[in-house]
């Protein structure tokens, strides 16, 4: 067919073209004309919006297309497989010296050694301690409970007696059962996050076969406790309240009030700005054994530290005669401590010599009569503002 026969050819000349295999049969049957419309359905359809034409039947699909989605949901969830059923095999070194990457067994192993390490040389008496962070407690029974650390990958099982053993619990001993254990729990859920020294001493493996460690808060402290020395330690915030931190230091647990804390800020609520878990710089004011009773009372300071750290101001930036605003920061039976607004200047008021009855955190107008250069801090008289 040349051309021309194209631009004129009929349908069924196009068809023998394009279908030559059925060119004889097409041929053969007549042409047949597109039936006509009914015209009062095309007058309906016209004036219908487009969104209420129906979509036109795909009858002619053929039966493969049908199956193609459940052929693509058959591929799919062939692909999906569970973890365990994975064989991860060995690591694939690519060459990229530079890219350093700790592989979880890797950490792992390192977290064992160092545990195992731990539990030999504490065999025959404590010597060695580690850092854990405490994350949750258990009751035990009627009357105990077991407190739960983990330090990197492991976990370490703490009997409450043993952990609590130099907390401030008084009269736990008297207490039932059901008391002590409730006193457990509650001092426990307060320690949430809280940073503890432990001896491991043993391994041992949960009833999902994971390897777990029983330790020793006691022992640890108690190793702690044996060393004698005044200077500046570290704390581990245990617990917080509004006026207070109880903080661990040298082996010891003991409270650190507000005005301890900061030398230069007053503190409204402690708990808002100090957290569980916290780690602060304390210097140690005083340590006192007591042999016969076994106990340690140990009283620990932050604020000297900002003191020495910080002395933007002397005591005689204050003029002799000057008022200054302040606020106090505590009160004792005999005078209020207070901090002057500008500068790192503290101030001592006598009781006798505020014209009013102050309380922690009240506003007053400090009037300077004098310095204490050994203290470091001006005193004088005040009134509430």
């Amino acid at each position: 067919m040349n051309e021309n026969e194209m631009k004129n050819a009929t349908i069924a000349d196009i068809d023998e073209v394009t279908t030559p295999g059925a060119a004889a049969e097409d041929a053969a049957a007549p042409i047949q004309e597109p039936a006509a419309q009914d015209e009062t359905n095309t007058a309906e359809v016209e004036n219908l919006a487009p969104e209420a034409v129906p979509a036109p039947a795909d009858d002619g699909m053929d039966e493969e297309d049908e199956d193609v989605p459940a052929a693509q949901e058959l591929s799919r969830s062939s692909r999906r497989f569970n973890d365990d059923d994975l064989e991860i095999g060995d690591f694939i070194d690519d060459g990229n010296d530079m890219l350093k990457v700790d592989m979880p067994e890797d950490r792992r192993a390192r977290d064992l050694a160092e545990m195992r390490r731990c539990v030999f040389d504490n065999k025959r008496t404590p010597r060695r301690f580690l850092q854990g962070r405490v994350f949750g407690v258990r009751p035990v029974g009627s009357g105990s409970a077991v407190v739960e650390v983990t330090r990197g990958t492991l976990r370490i099982m703490i009997q409450a007696e043993d952990f609590f053993h130099f907390s401030q619990m008084k009269g736990i001993e008297n207490d039932d059962d059901a008391t002590r254990q409730r006193r457990y729990l509650r001092k426990a859920k307060l320690m949430n996050g809280a940073i503890i020294n432990f001896c491991p001493y043993m391994e041992a493996e949960s009833e999902d076969g994971e390897v777990v460690f029983a330790g020793s808060r006691q022992d640890a402290m108690q190793i702690q406790r044996n060393r004698r020395f005044f200077g500046r330690a570290a704390a581990s915030i245990l617990s917080t309240g509004p006026d207070y931190v109880i903080a661990e230091a040298l082996g010891v647990e003991t409270s650190i009030g507000a005005a301890a804390l900061s030398a230069y800020e007053y503190i409204d609520n402690v708990a808002e700005k100090y957290h569980v878990g916290d780690g602060i710089p304390v210097v140690v004011e005083d340590l006192h054994v007591d042999a016969e009773n076994g106990t340690v009372s140990l009283r620990l300071n932050r604020a000297i530290l900002e003191r020495r750290a910080n002395p933007a101001m002397n005591i005689h930036s204050l003029a002799r005669g000057g008022a200054y605003g302040a606020t106090v920061t505590s009160v004792n039976d005999r005078f209020y401590r207070l901090i002057v607004d500008s500068g790192n200047i503290q101030a001592r008021v006598a009781l006798t010599s505020s014209d009013e009855l102050l309380t922690r955190g009240d506003r007053v107008t400090l009037l300077v009569y004098g310095y204490d250069e050994k203290r470091n801090y001006v005193w004088g008289a005040c009134h509430k503002v």
